[in-house]
């Protein structure tokens, strides 16, 4: 009876694990809208939709723009996804009005400034959010708040990151060990999150992705296995430290798609990454905490060991063979 039940908690749990499945195979890249002012007081507008996000086309066979200059600018040229405006005045405090609810689902969208003095303005919006003001001059509280904000939700949304994240706590097991891991995986992704965003490093976004999604792999496998005499069991940290060094490039890849701004590169990418780590303890603390219950109370802890590893270990199988399609074609 006991196995049975077993069996049965196994099969709920991968059931829904697998009902996330659209979820987790989302890109998590913003869309971009890219403001560039091409002479005084003219502005091309220019909108690039989220990866695997296109927009709703109306009866008319047009789309709707979903970016609105002020009033005052005078519209001069349109294209499928650009439009140029002439303006009596420059942008400096004004408001810029956006309209995303076109788009097939919904999605972060990057905003970048620039003009032609090589001031750079950057924010992401939510897909809620109706306007944003172009600041007279950017502030370093508006660069750390941006950037700590899209950080969360790029681990949030991040869910390979997340599930290398459960497996490690799933090997870890206690406290100790699982601080000492995650503090290893996070020191190492900085490092290489900062050499990447910075220009030090650089390489093809598909092959790294493709490394994430086998990292995934093959701790789901170790959690499969359940060899506690294994090097990755006995030495948790230094394997988390290791494929840490990639997610670090996984993470820069998306920062360079957001941009650094000019006069703040290195509070922008500080506070992103601190985003990112916040984002990673709120989602370990409530894990760590419900795994270690049920190892005390022991409700159908072997069950749900391979309800992770053969649900995460599919799943981030799924995405290796993708992104190395992705990358080979």
């Amino acid at each position: 009876m006991r196995r049975r039940h077993d069996f049965l908690v196994t099969n709920l749990a991968f059931s829904l694990l697998f009902g996330w499945h659209g979820l987790m195979a989302d890109d998590v890249r913003p869309g971009i809208v890219e403001i560039d002012e091409v002479s005084a007081m003219g502005y091309i507008v220019r909108l690039t939709p989220p990866p695997g996000v296109g927009w709703r086309i109306h009866q008319t066979n047009t789309m709707p723009f979903p970016v609105r200059f002020p009033d005052t600018c005078a519209e001069t040229g349109v294209a499928a996804y650009s439009r140029q405006y002439e303006c009596p005045h420059d942008l400096s405090g004004r408001s810029i009005g956006f309209d995303f609810r076109g788009l097939t689902r919904p999605a972060h969208m990057l905003v970048r400034l620039r003009l032609l003095s090589g001031e750079e303005y950057t924010t992401v919006l939510a897909p809620s959010i109706r306007e944003w003001r172009v600041p007279r001059q950017e502030t370093l509280t508006r660069v750390l708040w941006d950037y700590f904000n899209y950080g969360v939700i790029h681990i949030f949304k991040g869910i390979d990151h997340l599930l290398f994240v459960l497996c490690l706590i799933w090997i870890a097991r206690d406290w100790r060990r699982i601080l000492w891991t995650i503090t290893a995986f996070t020191i190492a992704h900085s490092m290489t999150l900062a050499t990447a965003a910075l220009g030090l490093v650089r390489l093809a976004v598909p092959p790294v992705e493709a490394i994430i999604a086998l990292s995934v792999a093959f701790l789901a496998s170790e959690v499969i296995r359940d060899r506690h005499d294994s090097l990755t069991w006995r030495y948790p940290s230094s394997v988390a430290a290791a494929f840490g060094l990639v997610h670090g490039l996984g993470f820069a890849s998306v920062l360079s798609d957001i941009g650094l701004p000019q006069t703040k590169a290195l509070a922008a990418l500080l506070s992103f990454n601190l985003g990112v780590e916040i984002g990673q303890v709120l989602f370990a603390l409530p894990i760590a905490l419900a795994l270690w219950r049920m190892r005390i109370a022991s409700w159908g802890i072997d069950a749900l060991r391979l309800t992770v590893g053969y649900g995460v270990g599919t799943i981030a199988a799924f995405w290796a063979v993708m992104r190395i399609n992705e990358f080979i074609s």
